[in-house]
């Protein structure tokens, strides 16, 4: 499969979808899960990718997240979130977009992540760097952690997520060696703000193929590192990914993950994060 080719075809379909995306009202169809919902907005803008990727590229599967999902295999497949930060957009607030990647072999191949309120359009294909607009994206490894914004994913309290607890655990260990910390409530918009200097690490906590697949080849074309939380490499499906501007800044974050293996910092206490059988 040509990954150009796929590129433009989803920023053809992306331009088609923005201004439905920007004119729909959302009525909120039921709470799908803790501290998240389904809306009419989700279902139709579903239907809308999968028609046209279907028509488009029949032999291919696909895992959208309003609608039965195939298995991930070796082969080609597409992976959509037709409204990342559903809470947020059923509110109103603008920090809120679309992602949807190619997968091959189980890794991000294509990427194409939208935040339609503030019309930027970021794309990735892999190897050939990251952009928004068309203009090239650089993250900058000098910024150190006082320095840096820390974005952390959504505090989830059902029984497939991380104890609230150690979830809390780890943003106390972390935040005084970061000049601030925020949850934006998306991961499209954690990602694009990664990749564009507005934010130096990331703790993710979402753990499903369409809210990682897509921002994680955006971050990796423009430079970010990763890891999962043993500091090994992330794989798609793995529950916790940490991503940072600098291996400096991701090792923090590893930290946070670990038993008894804290650094010392004035102002800072020892807490305990449940080690990585938890994460």
């Amino acid at each position: 499969m040509d990954h150009d080719r796929v590129l433009d075809f989803l920023v053809s379909l992306y331009g088609e979808a923005k201004p439905r995306f920007l004119s729909l009202s959302p009525k909120t169809i039921k709470h799908k899960r803790a501290n998240d919902i389904l809306t009419d907005a989700d279902v139709s803008m579903n239907g809308f990718f999968v028609e046209a990727i279907k028509k488009e590229y029949p032999e291919a599967s696909i895992i959208a997240e309003e609608s039965q999902n195939d298995q991930l295999g070796e082969g080609y497949t597409f992976v959509v979130d037709p409204i990342d930060g559903t809470c947020n957009y059923a509110l109103g607030l603008p920090l809120c977009g679309i992602q949807i990647a190619l997968v091959y072999k189980k890794e991000p191949v294509v990427a194409l992540l939208g935040l339609p309120h503030f019309d930027e359009l970021y794309t990735a294909v892999k190897g050939q760097g990251a952009f928004c607009n068309g203009q090239r994206l650089s993250i900058r490894k000098e910024t150190k952690s006082e320095d840096a914004i820390l974005a952390l994913s959504d505090l989830y309290s059902d029984n497939e997520e991380v104890e609230l607890r150690h979830q809390y655990a780890a943003m106390e260990f972390l935040r005084p060696f970061f000049l601030k910390t925020r949850l934006f409530g998306a991961a499209v918009v954690d990602f694009a703000y990664l990749a564009t200097n507005k934010a130096q690490a990331y703790l993710c906590q979402y753990h499903l193929l369409w809210d990682i697949a897509p921002g994680l080849l955006l971050a990796l074309e423009a430079g970010a590192v990763a890891s999962d939380c043993r500091g090994k490499p992330y794989r798609l499906g793995r529950h916790t990914l940490c991503l940072a501007n600098n291996q400096e800044n991701l090792d923090l974050l590893l930290s946070a993950l670990r038993l008894g293996d804290q650094p010392k910092k004035k102002g800072s206490r020892k807490v305990s994060t449940g080690g990585w059988d938890q994460w």
